[in-house]
């Protein structure tokens, strides 16, 4: 069995501000770095081998706090990225809701049947975030592995890791923990690789 630590990132203006989209370069804000800090400190006797982390500014700067407090060294893992929002990138919900009202009341009540205008869908990213975890986890037999990744990454491996529906994603972002423990088999990881 290996122990998979899914913590989300430090807040960001754009996450303060409820805006879409965390691709770009876009550092925690000092609340943001407190925060993830100060839970950090509840982690006790927690320790990893790596922390693995997207490439955004937000993932990196995380990631840092977390191995400084863990252990393990920071690892980037471009499939670990936020998912691509296009043209909504940078909108607050509201503004998206009321350009788009039907296309957003449905893309929270069918998550999966949505792709925002040239952005990517949950199941295209589910699948990038899964098969890059499944291969970091299967590299060097590493047991004990934190991942740093925003709400919807950490949703998207939430959904994964207990075998929910894409359409739970809202559920995994708005109702989870700011970190997790999970136990990940040998077995779990070969039926990814299948699929």
């Amino acid at each position: 069995m290996k122990e998979l630590w899914v913590i989300q990132t430090g807040a960001t203006q754009w996450r303060s501000s409820d805006r879409l989209g965390e691709t770009g370069q876009l550092p925690l804000t000092e609340d943001g770095k407190g925060e993830l800090s100060s839970h950090l400190q509840t982690l006790v006797d927690v320790k990893v081998e790596a922390v693995l982390a997207g490439d955004s500014e937000a993932a990196q700067q995380s990631a840092q706090l977390v191995a400084a407090r863990l252990g393990g060294k920071v690892r980037l893992v471009e499939g670990l990225r936020d998912v691509r929002m296009g043209l909504w990138e940078g909108l607050t919900g509201d503004e998206v809701g009321k350009r788009y009202p039907k296309v957003y009341r449905q893309w929270h009540e069918s998550p999966a049947s949505v792709t925002p205008p040239e952005g990517e869908d949950f199941a295209d990213a589910f699948d990038r975030v899964v098969t890059a975890i499944r291969g970091a986890l299967r590299k060097r037999g590493r047991q004990r592995v934190a991942v740093v990744a925003s709400p919807l990454v950490a949703g998207l491996l939430r959904c994964w890791l207990l075998t929910s529906e894409l359409d739970s994603i809202w559920q995994q972002v708005e109702q989870a923990a700011p970190s997790a423990r999970y136990e990940i088999s040998v077995a779990q990881l070969e039926e990814v690789a299948a699929s």
